[in-house]
């Protein structure tokens, strides 16, 4: 099942790739991110959705509950940065862009998994 709703996920991913907006950038941002997981971690990257306090959708403003979770939350710092600073440069291309910084984004968290230890206890705790 989990492979189902992953295999989803990235449909609406690609599908969404030709649009130049916001949330577009986003989908595509995922379907990136999740690439990056997998290769850095080895792991299904399914496996970071609800993880701790900061990993997936609806983050909760509280302490990370470990490295891993303090890796969402410096994600989560990152993109906030991109779209607070760059939302004018969203449909551009080169390292300057918001989408060029949203792909070092997820890299970069994506590095931060797999140099942390993933511990299952902490799956779905802050939901």
């Amino acid at each position: 099942m989990m492979k189902l709703v992953f295999l989803f996920v990235l449909t609406i991913a690609l599908v969404a790739g030709s649009e130049t907006t916001q949330s577009s950038l986003e989908s595509r941002g995922l379907f990136g991110f999740a690439q990056f997981i997998w290769h850095y971690t080895g792991r299904n990257p399914l496996d970071y959705n609800d993880y701790g306090c900061w990993c997936g959708i609806g983050r909760k403003d509280t302490k990370a509950v470990d490295a891993v979770d303090e890796c969402c939350k410096a994600h989560d710092a990152c993109y906030e940065n991109i779209f607070y600073l760059s939302v004018s440069s969203l449909c551009l291309n080169g390292v300057d862009t918001a989408e060029y910084k949203a792909c070092m984004c997820d890299k970069t968290a994506a590095q931060c998994f797999a140099a942390s230890t993933y511990n299952s206890s902490w799956k779905g705790v802050c939901q």
